[in-house]
């Protein structure tokens, strides 16, 4: 029998597909093993920042009010507050500065403050309770028997207000002996917890350094400076406000040479 070409083509084909298909499965499937499942390990627990004094971490400031009662111990009653502040305009230029120091020794207080943007000049003395102040204005001197404002008396100064809304931080650290000294700062400080300066208005861009010193007596902040800008007299100025605490164990405070002067004005008004 002749084989037609059309049909002997379709068997080869046939037999080609045939020949090329696999007679059977010979190869065993793979077996699927489930990876183990890493189990949960806890992070590790950081340290606790270091305790550099009371109130005071490597971190910043942790317990204000701790930090500020270690500061009243220290001082005792018996230091030297020296306050300064400078403005200057956009000149760099100074506009004004004012200076005032407290000298307390527990049972004596004097007192001395000059104004920033004019106005008298003033100086207190305190004594068993009494207060006499001296007022000097173009030349002319005053004197009055009055009791010392709440920021006269330097104890009162509000390190816990100031420290505890402000983001202070360790910057730096200092060791000489057993004098321990850290720097700290604060920026974009909020600047109604800080002290203005007088005549100074639309304060911003706040920022605080203090330092700190601890040794075997106690630990105190040994000063404060605070940076500002704002306006005076619808002028830019910025403005630096420096507080600097010195404790004394013994410190002297003699009465001042106008003290009789003033005794006797004011006799009257006892």
């Amino acid at each position: 029998m002749r084989v037609r070409p059309a049909l002997l083509a379709l068997l080869l084909v046939l037999a080609g597909c045939s020949a090329l298909a696999p007679g059977g499965d010979t190869t065993p499937e793979p077996t699927l093993t489930p990876a183990p499942v890493p189990e949960d390990t806890p992070s590790p627990t950081r340290a606790p920042p270091e305790r550099l004094a009371p109130g005071l971490t490597t971190a910043g400031v942790d317990n204000a009010t701790a930090l500020a009662a270690a500061h009243a111990t220290r001082l005792n009653g018996t230091y030297v507050l020296r306050r300064n502040v400078t403005v200057r305009n956009t000149n760099i230029n100074v506009v004004a500065r004012s200076r005032s120091v407290i000298r307390d020794n527990g049972t004596h207080e004097r007192y001395q403050y000059t104004p920033l943007f004019g106005g008298p000049r003033l100086e207190y003395y305190h004594t068993n309770g009494t207060a006499w102040r001296r007022s000097v204005e173009n030349g002319t001197v005053t004197y009055d028997r009055t009791t010392l404002e709440p920021w006269f008396d330097g104890s009162a100064f509000d390190i816990t207000t100031l420290l505890a809304r402000t983001d202070a931080r360790v910057v730096d650290r200092e060791r000489a002996g057993a004098t321990r000294r850290y720097e700290l700062v604060a920026r974009d400080v909020d600047e109604q917890v800080v002290f203005t300066p007088e005549g100074i208005r639309n304060v911003t861009a706040v920022t605080v350094a203090a330092s700190v010193v601890s040794d075997s007596n106690g630990t105190h902040v040994e000063h404060f400076v605070i940076w500002y800008r704002g306006e005076h007299e619808r002028q830019p100025v910025t403005a630096e406000l420096r507080l600097r605490f010195t404790p004394r164990d013994r410190l002297a405070v003699p009465a001042p040479a106008w003290l009789p002067e003033a005794r006797n004005r004011t006799a009257s008004s006892a």
